[in-house]
């Protein structure tokens, strides 16, 4: 039951039936003050008025009522519209953009509406993308400009008319023909702002569109400028968003190799003595770096994980490159091998962990859920990492690993509750390492409920694995008196 229901029920009657009569009714009338002002000059509009009418509309949305679908979409275009020809006031455009985006991400499953590209195209390549031959206005301001229209284009992208990528791919890829040239991380933004991804653009019929020759194009991109990681973290943002709305549509295979190859160079891991830093890195130029900073959604690693756990299918190789990358981080998972990869490893765990219950959760979007084969392996690479991870000297990573095997336990808690239980008995039996048992208690805290959950099904949590029964013998052996004695002067002295 979501927040909006249980306000509903918790009010009075009377109330409840005066708020469904007046509220569509103060929503409507804000509507048409809007379509008003919009059909004025811009020189001539009340900006206070406008401000004003943007904090009505700010309250309408922090309200839980869902307001009706079609008031909705007269809201979207008509302030599509005031944003796209207001010139005078960069402060108004940031202001009604964050409110379109804000409505379209809460009714993006309610509202069917169709938004034209070039508009949003042309004013925002004009503001932020061509030399600006007008009054300084200040780098903060322009930043969050950007960056509020950064989400309006990308809220706006999945109602874009059903050729839209065709006209858009066709309008970008000259920008991107010569690679040393500044305007190609122009034409990187505006792809990866605008460019839709939905399956009514991947499925059209109506223009000939080679999704397959598209991906071959963007995997290209990937390594033809291999030292420019924001380059490279912009087209794998794009190619892990292909791998989530069209993932059987593609031919992944002959990419995989090369793919994975760059996973593993983001962790910049170190070969002997040498560092894993590339010396020659290549930077885009300061606007274009400020703005990327807005497009692209954080560590790497979150489109690593989306584009594994969205691919990884029984048809390709995925699940084997997978597994041999985990061996390869696995070492560098290790307590006494800490260094700057530790937070990416961290990353990484949080993701994928994150990224498999959301495909899960996505069927009733239309996608095929992970079968449980693989959400087993993929979970026991993640159990593999964090077994180790959790007793790392870094604090995000051991945190992190702690997260993930709480997550597994719920999922699997029979092999993963077992392995942080002989983790917490060795730990108690250990002398020579006295931080692996305030780790092991941190982890044992994150798994407590899904071990309650556990004992109240009946799973038997003794066994980790056929061949470790002298751990399971010495687990048993001990009483529940010795080990809480033992950790609460283990928490006594460290306390101290």
């Amino acid at each position: 039951m979501d927040d909006a229901m249980r306000m509903q029920e918790a009010m009075p009657k009377e109330l409840l039936q005066v708020v469904r009569e007046e509220e569509p009714k103060r929503f409507r009338s804000a509507i048409r003050a809007l379509e008003r002002m919009e059909k004025t000059e811009a020189r001539d509009r009340n900006k206070q008025a406008a401000a004003n009418l943007a904090r009505t509309f700010r309250s309408f949305l922090a309200c839980k009522w869902k307001q009706d679908a079609e008031d909705v979409k007269k809201l979207v275009l008509v302030g599509i519209q005031l944003v796209c020809s207001d010139q005078e006031s960069l402060l108004l455009q940031e202001l009604w953009a964050d409110i379109v985006s804000a409505y379209l991400k809460r009714y993006k499953h309610d509202v069917e509406l169709v938004i034209q590209w070039r508009p949003l195209y042309e004013r925002f390549r004009k503001m932020h993308l061509c030399p600006s031959d007008g009054c300084y206005v200040g780098l903060t301001t322009k930043l969050s400009h950007a960056s509020s229209w950064v989400r309006l284009m990308k809220c706006c992208r999945r109602h874009f008319p059903e050729t839209a990528h065709v006209e858009i791919w066709n309008e970008i890829a000259p920008m991107l023909e010569d690679l040393y040239r500044s305007d190609v991380f122009g034409g990187l933004i505006l792809v990866a702002c605008l460019f839709p991804y939905q399956k009514k653009h991947i499925e059209c019929t109506l223009v000939p569109f080679d999704w397959n020759s598209l991906l071959r194009v963007w995997c290209g991109f990937v390594f033809q400028l291999p030292k420019c990681s924001a380059w490279k973290a912009g087209w794998l943002m794009m190619i892990a968003k292909l791998a989530k709305h069209g993932g059987p549509c593609f031919h992944w295979e002959e990419y995989l190799p090369r793919l994975f190859s760059s996973f593993l160079h983001y962790f910049e891991l170190p070969l002997g003595n040498a560092d894993g830093r590339c010396p020659l890195a290549i930077s885009p130029p300061i606007d274009r770096r400020n703005l990327l900073t807005s497009v692209l959604p954080g560590p790497r690693t979150n489109s690593i994980a989306k584009f594994i756990i969205y691919a990884i299918d029984e048809e390709n190789s995925v699940e084997s490159k997978l597994t041999q990358m985990a061996v390869y981080l696995e070492q560098f998972s290790h307590p006494s091998n800490t260094g700057p990869w530790s937070s990416k490893i961290a990353y990484l765990m949080e993701d994928m962990t994150y990224y498999v219950g959301k495909r899960q959760h996505d069927i009733r979007l239309g996608r095929s859920p992970l079968c449980k084969s693989l959400e087993r392996h993929v979970f026991s690479i993640i159990t593999r990492l964090a077994s180790r991870a959790q007793f790392s000297k870094s604090r995000g990573l051991a945190r992190s690993a702690g997260e993930a095997l709480a997550t597994a336990a719920y999922l699997y808690p029979k092999s993963t509750l077992g392995l942080v239980r002989t983790q917490f008995v060795q730990a108690l039996e250990s002398s020579t390492a006295g931080t692996h048992l305030a780790e092991a208690i941190t982890t044992l805290a994150y798994c407590v409920r899904s071990m309650l959950l556990a004992a109240d099904e009946g799973t038997d949590m003794a066994l980790v694995d056929e061949d470790d029964s002298d751990l399971t013998s010495s687990m048993d052996s001990l009483s529940i008196e010795c080990r809480v004695e033992q950790s609460q002067a283990c928490a006594q002295t460290w306390l101290a």
